[in-house]
């Protein structure tokens, strides 16, 4: 269980202003960045309609707002690290499997974008 309390932080404050000075995905103010892939997909829009002349933009200052569960996925990018990070440093440990990585996690704590972050084995 993942278990937090929700404070403000510096972490917060850090994810806050990030995500406040990415670019706007809408390139020329109006119509969506043209970016695509290798493989031609766009990078910064998709089409909800079936309307390609008008699709809808990803990113900083677009039309969808972002999801309420954006910063604990943050936290959840964070913890991970955190994790192999503890895993790569550790000079005895010859190779990362899913024991050890799960290991590594119920030890992780941090202050993250939601608070307090810690992982328990306990439901």
């Amino acid at each position: 269980a993942i278990t937090n309390s929700i404070a403000p932080s510096v972490a917060y404050d850090g994810y806050a202003s990030r995500k406040r000075a990415r670019p706007s995905t809408l390139g020329d103010g109006t119509n969506c960045d043209p970016a695509e892939d290798d493989e031609g997909h766009k990078l910064w829009s998709v089409d909800t309609d079936e309307d390609t002349i008008a699709p809808r933009c990803f990113g900083a200052n677009n039309q969808f707002p972002e999801s309420v569960y954006a910063s604990r996925a943050y936290d959840a990018v964070y913890a991970v690290a955190h994790a192999v990070q503890a895993l790569v440093d550790d000079p005895l440990v010859q190779r990362i499997d899913g024991d050890a990585l799960m290991a590594a996690l119920l030890a992780v704590r941090f202050d993250g974008v939601t608070g307090k972050v810690s992982f328990s084995s306990e439901p």
